[in-house]
Protein backbone atom coordinates (compact mmCIF):
# COMPACT_ATOMS: atom_id res chain seq x y z
CA UNK A 1 0.00 0.00 0.00
CA UNK A 2 1.72 3.64 -1.08
CA UNK A 3 1.63 6.62 1.04
CA UNK A 4 -1.36 8.85 1.87
CA UNK A 5 -1.59 12.59 0.64
CA UNK A 6 -2.76 13.59 4.61
CA UNK A 7 -2.02 17.63 3.52
CA UNK A 8 -6.09 18.04 4.17
CA UNK A 9 -5.60 16.12 7.35
CA UNK A 10 -2.71 18.30 8.49
CA UNK A 11 -3.98 21.94 7.21
CA UNK A 12 -7.24 20.95 9.11
CA UNK A 13 -5.52 20.53 12.27
CA UNK A 14 -3.87 24.00 11.87
CA UNK A 15 -7.44 25.15 11.17
CA UNK A 16 -9.17 23.64 14.12
CA UNK A 17 -7.37 21.62 16.56
CA UNK A 18 -10.50 20.69 18.75
CA UNK A 19 -11.12 17.97 15.75
CA UNK A 20 -7.65 17.45 15.03
CA UNK A 21 -7.44 14.33 17.01
CA UNK A 22 -10.69 12.42 15.45
CA UNK A 23 -9.44 13.44 12.24
CA UNK A 24 -5.77 11.60 12.56
CA UNK A 25 -7.36 8.50 13.73
CA UNK A 26 -9.94 8.36 11.74
CA UNK A 27 -7.29 8.72 8.87
CA UNK A 28 -5.26 6.51 10.19
CA UNK A 29 -8.36 3.87 10.41
CA UNK A 30 -8.98 4.06 6.85
CA UNK A 31 -5.17 3.23 6.16
CA UNK A 32 -4.98 0.34 7.98
CA UNK A 33 -8.48 -1.50 7.36
CA UNK A 34 -7.22 -1.33 3.66
CA UNK A 35 -3.45 -2.56 4.43
CA UNK A 36 -5.33 -5.89 6.86
CA UNK A 37 -7.39 -6.27 3.32
CA UNK A 38 -4.05 -6.54 1.30
CA UNK A 39 -2.42 -8.85 4.40
CA UNK A 40 -6.04 -11.18 4.46
CA UNK A 41 -5.30 -11.53 0.66
CA UNK A 42 -1.95 -12.40 0.69
CA UNK A 43 -2.44 -15.33 3.37
CA UNK A 44 -4.93 -16.45 1.19
CA UNK A 45 -2.73 -17.19 -1.76
CA UNK A 46 -0.12 -18.66 0.77
CA UNK A 47 -3.18 -20.58 2.01
CA UNK A 48 -3.94 -22.26 -1.10
CA UNK A 49 -0.09 -23.14 -1.65
CA UNK A 50 0.12 -20.71 -3.87
CA UNK A 51 3.34 -18.49 -4.44
CA UNK A 52 3.07 -14.80 -3.76
CA UNK A 53 3.93 -13.39 -7.72
CA UNK A 54 4.52 -9.90 -9.04
CA UNK A 55 3.27 -7.01 -7.39
CA UNK A 56 1.36 -6.59 -10.59
CA UNK A 57 -0.77 -9.53 -9.74
CA UNK A 58 -1.49 -9.05 -6.17
CA UNK A 59 -4.07 -7.35 -4.42
CA UNK A 60 -3.01 -3.43 -3.88
CA UNK A 61 -5.10 -0.52 -2.89
CA UNK A 62 -3.92 3.01 -3.40
CA UNK A 63 -5.35 5.74 -1.45
CA UNK A 64 -4.95 9.41 -2.08
CA UNK A 65 -6.23 13.11 -1.89
CA UNK A 66 -7.62 12.27 1.43
CA UNK A 67 -10.02 14.59 3.35
CA UNK A 68 -11.23 13.98 6.61
CA UNK A 69 -13.79 16.25 8.72
CA UNK A 70 -17.17 17.22 10.14
CA UNK A 71 -20.07 15.42 8.52
CA UNK A 72 -21.47 18.85 8.05
CA UNK A 73 -18.61 20.42 5.57
CA UNK A 74 -20.15 17.56 2.98
CA UNK A 75 -23.65 17.55 3.72
CA UNK A 76 -24.66 19.44 0.11
CA UNK A 77 -21.98 17.69 -1.68
CA UNK A 78 -23.58 15.00 -4.23
CA UNK A 79 -22.86 11.11 -3.61
CA UNK A 80 -21.74 10.69 -6.70
CA UNK A 81 -18.43 13.06 -5.79
CA UNK A 82 -17.47 10.81 -2.72
CA UNK A 83 -18.92 7.36 -3.69
CA UNK A 84 -18.39 5.87 -6.86
CA UNK A 85 -20.99 3.18 -8.14
CA UNK A 86 -20.90 -0.18 -8.34
CA UNK A 87 -20.60 -0.74 -12.22
CA UNK A 88 -17.94 -2.21 -14.56
CA UNK A 89 -14.96 -3.65 -13.20
CA UNK A 90 -15.73 -4.49 -9.70
CA UNK A 91 -13.58 -6.47 -6.64
CA UNK A 92 -15.65 -10.07 -5.83
CA UNK A 93 -13.78 -9.71 -2.32
CA UNK A 94 -14.82 -12.38 0.27
CA UNK A 95 -13.32 -12.92 3.80
CA UNK A 96 -13.48 -15.69 5.98
CA UNK A 97 -11.54 -17.67 8.92
CA UNK A 98 -8.63 -20.38 8.21
CA UNK A 99 -8.54 -22.36 10.73
CA UNK A 100 -5.41 -25.05 10.31
CA UNK A 101 -3.88 -28.04 12.48
CA UNK A 102 -0.15 -29.13 12.21
CA UNK A 103 0.49 -32.78 13.09
CA UNK A 104 1.54 -31.57 16.71
CA UNK A 105 -2.21 -30.72 16.75
CA UNK A 106 -1.18 -27.02 17.18
CA UNK A 107 -4.14 -25.14 16.55
CA UNK A 108 -3.86 -21.74 14.47
CA UNK A 109 -6.31 -19.35 13.14
CA UNK A 110 -6.23 -15.90 11.02
CA UNK A 111 -8.59 -14.18 8.46
CA UNK A 112 -7.89 -14.82 4.45
CA UNK A 113 -9.60 -12.87 1.67
CA UNK A 114 -10.21 -14.20 -1.84
CA UNK A 115 -10.43 -11.33 -4.72
CA UNK A 116 -11.04 -11.25 -8.04
CA UNK A 117 -12.53 -9.15 -10.84
CA UNK A 118 -15.90 -9.37 -12.22
CA UNK A 119 -18.12 -7.41 -14.76
CA UNK A 120 -21.20 -5.82 -12.76
CA UNK A 121 -23.69 -4.36 -15.02
CA UNK A 122 -24.59 -0.52 -15.54
CA UNK A 123 -26.23 0.96 -12.21
CA UNK A 124 -28.82 3.26 -13.20
CA UNK A 125 -30.12 4.45 -10.00
CA UNK A 126 -29.39 8.63 -9.50
CA UNK A 127 -26.44 9.81 -7.01
CA UNK A 128 -26.49 13.16 -8.00
CA UNK A 129 -28.19 13.92 -4.93
CA UNK A 130 -26.42 15.62 -1.86
CA UNK A 131 -24.85 13.19 0.63
CA UNK A 132 -27.53 15.08 3.45
CA UNK A 133 -30.60 13.17 1.79
CA UNK A 134 -28.22 9.71 0.88
CA UNK A 135 -27.42 10.03 5.11
CA UNK A 136 -31.38 10.52 6.06
CA UNK A 137 -31.90 7.03 6.90
CA UNK A 138 -29.19 6.90 9.06
CA UNK A 139 -30.48 8.61 12.03
CA UNK A 140 -27.75 10.32 12.50
CA UNK A 141 -25.52 7.96 14.18
CA UNK A 142 -22.46 9.29 12.00
CA UNK A 143 -20.62 12.80 12.42
CA UNK A 144 -17.37 12.37 10.66
CA UNK A 145 -16.08 11.28 7.40
CA UNK A 146 -12.97 10.41 5.28
CA UNK A 147 -13.05 10.82 1.63
CA UNK A 148 -10.33 10.14 -0.60
CA UNK A 149 -9.44 8.38 -4.44
CA UNK A 150 -8.52 4.91 -4.40
CA UNK A 151 -6.67 2.51 -7.16
CA UNK A 152 -7.34 -0.62 -6.40
CA UNK A 153 -5.15 -3.24 -8.52
CA UNK A 154 -4.93 -7.00 -9.37
CA UNK A 155 -4.11 -9.51 -11.55
CA UNK A 156 -2.73 -7.08 -14.17
CA UNK A 157 -6.38 -4.85 -13.89
CA UNK A 158 -6.76 -1.30 -12.44
CA UNK A 159 -9.64 0.26 -11.54
CA UNK A 160 -9.59 4.37 -10.40
CA UNK A 161 -12.72 5.41 -7.99
CA UNK A 162 -14.00 7.34 -5.15
CA UNK A 163 -15.06 5.92 -1.66
CA UNK A 164 -15.71 7.14 1.43
CA UNK A 165 -15.74 6.39 4.93
CA UNK A 166 -18.22 7.30 7.85
CA UNK A 167 -17.66 7.72 11.75
CA UNK A 168 -19.77 8.10 15.03
CA UNK A 169 -20.29 6.54 17.94
CA UNK A 170 -22.74 4.47 19.86
CA UNK A 171 -24.80 4.92 22.58
CA UNK A 172 -22.38 3.11 24.44
CA UNK A 173 -19.46 5.55 23.13
CA UNK A 174 -18.23 2.94 21.01
CA UNK A 175 -17.07 3.91 17.50
CA UNK A 176 -18.79 3.13 14.59
CA UNK A 177 -17.53 2.90 11.16
CA UNK A 178 -19.31 2.64 7.29
CA UNK A 179 -17.32 1.86 4.78
CA UNK A 180 -19.15 3.43 1.71
CA UNK A 181 -16.24 1.51 -1.20
CA UNK A 182 -18.66 -0.44 -3.84
CA UNK A 183 -15.57 -1.44 -5.86
CA UNK A 184 -14.19 -2.92 -2.87
CA UNK A 185 -17.44 -4.00 -1.30
CA UNK A 186 -18.66 -5.50 1.89
CA UNK A 187 -15.15 -7.48 2.62
CA UNK A 188 -14.49 -4.09 4.38
CA UNK A 189 -16.52 -4.22 6.70
CA UNK A 190 -15.16 -7.56 7.56
CA UNK A 191 -11.60 -6.05 8.24
CA UNK A 192 -12.85 -3.29 10.27
CA UNK A 193 -12.94 -5.84 13.43
CA UNK A 194 -11.59 -9.83 12.30
CA UNK A 195 -8.48 -10.97 13.26
CA UNK A 196 -5.61 -11.31 10.82
CA UNK A 197 -2.71 -12.67 12.57
CA UNK A 198 0.48 -15.07 10.63
CA UNK A 199 -0.81 -17.60 12.76
CA UNK A 200 -0.92 -20.83 10.43
CA UNK A 201 1.53 -19.26 8.57
CA UNK A 202 4.05 -20.15 11.76
CA UNK A 203 3.37 -23.43 11.78
CA UNK A 204 4.58 -26.71 9.27
CA UNK A 205 4.70 -26.97 6.98
CA UNK A 206 4.09 -23.52 5.64
CA UNK A 207 6.88 -21.62 7.73
CA UNK A 208 9.34 -23.60 5.96
CA UNK A 209 8.88 -22.07 2.76
CA UNK A 210 11.10 -18.35 2.36
CA UNK A 211 8.22 -16.44 0.81
CA UNK A 212 6.04 -17.20 4.21
CA UNK A 213 8.87 -16.04 6.27
CA UNK A 214 9.17 -13.31 3.93
CA UNK A 215 5.80 -12.22 4.44
CA UNK A 216 5.67 -12.64 7.99
CA UNK A 217 9.37 -10.29 8.25
CA UNK A 218 7.36 -7.94 5.83
CA UNK A 219 4.05 -7.50 8.78
CA UNK A 220 6.43 -6.36 11.02
CA UNK A 221 4.78 -2.69 12.33
CA UNK A 222 7.62 0.12 12.02
CA UNK A 223 8.92 1.36 15.35
CA UNK A 224 6.73 4.65 15.65
CA UNK A 225 3.81 2.56 15.13
CA UNK A 226 0.49 3.85 16.63
CA UNK A 227 -2.20 1.72 17.07
CA UNK A 228 -5.50 2.14 15.55
CA UNK A 229 -7.96 0.87 17.86
CA UNK A 230 -10.50 -0.37 15.43
CA UNK A 231 -8.82 -2.42 13.01
CA UNK A 232 -5.80 -3.13 15.85
CA UNK A 233 -3.14 -2.86 13.36
CA UNK A 234 -0.07 -0.73 14.45
CA UNK A 235 0.10 2.46 11.66
CA UNK A 236 3.29 4.76 11.56
CA UNK A 237 2.16 8.90 11.22
CA UNK A 238 5.30 9.01 9.23
CA UNK A 239 6.00 6.10 6.59
CA UNK A 240 2.65 5.28 6.60
CA UNK A 241 3.13 2.01 6.94
CA UNK A 242 1.20 -0.56 8.84
CA UNK A 243 1.81 -4.05 10.14
CA UNK A 244 1.12 -6.40 13.24
CA UNK A 245 1.87 -5.03 16.41
CA UNK A 246 4.98 -7.06 18.15
CA UNK A 247 3.00 -9.92 20.10
CA UNK A 248 1.81 -11.47 17.36
CA UNK A 249 4.84 -11.69 15.59
CA UNK A 250 8.30 -13.94 16.33
CA UNK A 251 10.44 -11.98 18.42
CA UNK A 252 13.20 -11.83 15.95
CA UNK A 253 13.19 -12.01 12.16
CA UNK A 254 13.02 -15.20 10.80
CA UNK A 255 15.84 -16.27 7.92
Amino acid sequence: MRHLNCLPVILLCLADPAVCQDALNDSRTVQAVYAKLMIASQIHQLMEGRPLSSQDERLDVELSDLRSGPLADIRATLLSQLVTKPSGWVLQASAGEWTFTDDKNTIARTTQLNAEWQEAPDFTEDWDVPMERALAAMGGLYSRYVSFNAKASLQGRQRRYAATFLFGRDESGRTRVLPLDHIVGSALETSLTAPVSPGPLLLHPFVDRPEVRALINSLRAPADCALDNVSKLCCSPTSRKCGLPMEQLPVKPLS
